[in-house]
């Protein structure tokens, strides 16, 4: 349904089907309906469920990440690097509250095989804080890597940049998520679910 004077106007198309943009519309639905259909199938899945309940564990629970076992630790916290520098780079990872996994993140990339992912984890915190460790205090983090002026020094901006796409490749090529879940299925992290 259009209006008449758009119709008029148009020579009988709406504006989208005039503009040439209704097909990448329409394709924007069918993706956007199949995203929604595939969280509701991983939210159902023991999977989604599992996830949940670490995030849950982690962040609503008095012993949070320490009270989890070392597989459920290593798991959220590769997963958590992960969600982290695909969504706004691993600058986001350190200067986050995640980056006080940093070692423990190390540890799990190392355990899953991830050794490509934990070596570029690693260059960027020697961008970020050289020889000395990532504080833990999200404060000090961000006092140590944007300093006085609220800045990442000279070059790391776009060093940390390169890593981020260099981290996203490798973790493509690997299969991240099919390496999650073998290792879920050898330490039965699902198995409750």
């Amino acid at each position: 349904m259009i209006l008449l004077a758009t119709a008029a106007r148009n020579d009988g198309l709406c504006m989208p089907c005039r503009n040439g943009t209704r097909q990448s519309i329409e394709e924007a639905r069918v993706r956007n309906r199949e995203i929604r259909e595939a969280q509701g199938r991983f939210d159902d899945s023991p999977e989604g469920r599992y996830w949940r309940w670490l995030v849950d564990q982690v962040h609503r629970t008095e012993s949070g990440l320490e009270g989890l076992s070392i597989a459920d630790q290593r798991y959220y916290m590769v997963s958590v690097v992960s969600g982290e520098v695909w969504r706004g780079g691993i600058g986001t990872y350190f200067d986050s509250s995640s980056g006080a996994y940093y070692d423990g993140t190390l540890a799990g990339l190392e355990e899953l095989g991830l050794v490509e992912l934990r070596d570029v984890l690693k260059e960027a915190k020697m961008a970020l804080f050289g020889d000395e460790a990532v504080p833990m205090d999200e404060g000090v983090r961000w006092q140590r890597m944007y300093g006085q002026h609220d800045q990442l020094p000279d070059g790391v901006e776009v060093l940390l940049d390169r890593l981020s796409q260099r981290f996203c490749d490798a973790e493509k090529s690997l299969g991240l998520s099919a390496v999650l879940q073998a290792y879920a299925e050898k330490h039965k992290l699902y198995a409750a679910f």
